[in-house]
């Protein structure tokens, strides 16, 4: 009897070991598995950590690969056209705004490789890294629903922007093609190398019905040299800026520009009936004989400034030396020397602003300016005021087209 009892218990601490070993080794399964789970946690926080937020650093990086996704669907990869203008777009960001990370309200995520995924807002036009408080604006929202798809090898791809074609040439040396086009921005291309030109044009600037404004390519030489023109209007008429190009080495170089054409007043001397201009493009003074009637607006406007106490003397019209400027109103390629060499002849035409602050006569004086195209280059030639002008066969170069 004493033998059946104590085979009985051993049994029983048999069952009951068994028992608590099988629920230990359960709970050591399940912490590992707890530790295991944490750990990728961490292992996925830790990589996101390590993940890029700088947005400088992204502007400045090469070669970068994105992908793109809509709507939390799948991601799918742009090309380098694409992406090089939806990082130049970023690039255009304003001073970041604080955004509160406890919401999340985007409709498009970039991943680019060694950094957060940016969130974009559409609606809003602004875009953040994941995580981030910092929020910035951009026009890349604002160009996003021009995205072409194309379908690469099978599968989704980014393409590029929708484009209009604003005009285009043929280069006369390397004989490749020049493209001016619009696709949010106004760009200028050759081959896969392109150039921004106008950054704040709508599609009605450039497509309305009155005075739009217009672009004009036309080579200058068989040395890959061309000539960008672009047309607008101010209140007196037709204002045009033109841009020398170079293509050369597979990249498009300014040369020129009609921007640097400026001047300023030097000096209104009375009694000589002359107003001197400074030239700082050129390093040059020029001297303007006065007319009676605006000597007496001279005097009229002096004498109004010294009664309200303004000594007009050099060191007020140093102070006050912008208030002219000289507005490029036409552009031609002519030969008017008859050397048989064509040279580009610019009319401008002098206006006043800051009337009320200086004796400036209101002039609407206009005048040539010649420049030579020699060594692939515009070298300045001669300028010629209408008022002093003796050639009555440049008579027509004053005559502006409004």
């Amino acid at each position: 009897m004493k033998k059946l009892i104590i085979i009985t218990c051993l049994v029983f601490l048999a069952l009951v070991g068994c028992h608590n070993n099988g629920e230990e080794k359960s709970d050591i399964t399940q912490v590992d598995k707890g530790i295991n789970e944490n750990q990728s946690l961490e292992d996925n926080n830790l990589d996101n950590k390590k993940l890029n937020s700088n947005i400088e650093d992204l502007l400045s990086s090469e070669g970068v690969k994105l992908k793109i996704s809509q709507d939390n669907s799948e991601f799918f990869p742009a090309s380098e056209e694409f992406t090089n203008k939806v990082i130049e777009l970023i690039s255009r960001h304003g001073n970041s705004i604080w955004r509160d990370t406890n919401t999340d309200n985007y409709d498009v995520i970039l991943r680019c490789d060694g950094f957060k995924d940016i969130h974009m807002n559409l609606e809003c036009g602004s875009f953040w890294f994941e995580d981030s408080e910092e929020l910035y604006i951009s026009p890349v929202a604002d160009r996003w629903n021009n995205y072409i798809i194309k379908i690469i090898n099978g599968k989704p791809m980014y393409s590029s922007f929708k484009k209009t074609i604003l005009g285009k040439i043929q280069l006369q040396n390397s004989m490749d093609e020049a493209v001016l086009f619009y696709d949010g921005d106004v760009r200028l291309q050759v081959n896969n190398y392109d150039i921004l030109i106008d950054d704040y044009l709508s599609e009605s600037d450039l497509f309305r019905e009155h005075n739009p404004v217009k672009y004009e390519l036309i080579n200058i030489n068989n040395e890959d040299l061309f000539l960008l023109t672009r047309n607008s209007y101010d209140r007196n008429g037709k204002v045009i800026n033109q841009y020398l190009y170079k293509y050369e080495n597979e990249k498009i170089e300014n040369i020129w520009s009609t921007d640097s054409i400026d001047c300023d007043v030097e000096y209104i001397d009375v009694n000589k009936k002359s107003l001197y201009i400074n030239f700082p493009f050129i390093n040059e003074k020029y001297q303007i004989k006065l007319t009676q009637d605006e000597i007496k607006e001279v005097k009229r406007l002096k004498e109004q400034l010294e009664s309200e106490g303004i000594i007009v003397d050099e060191n007020f019209y140093k102070n006050t030396s912008d208030n002219l400027i000289c507005v490029p109103r036409q552009s031609q390629i002519k030969d008017i020397d008859n050397n048989d060499i064509n040279e580009l002849v610019i009319t401008i035409q002098f206006d006043n602003v800051g009337m009320t602050m200086s004796p400036i006569p209101s002039m609407n004086a206009k005048a040539i300016i010649v420049f030579n195209i020699q060594d692939n280059n515009i070298v300045f030639s001669n300028i010629i005021f209408e008022r002093d002008n003796v050639n009555k066969d440049l008579d027509y170069l004053f005559k502006s087209n409004q």
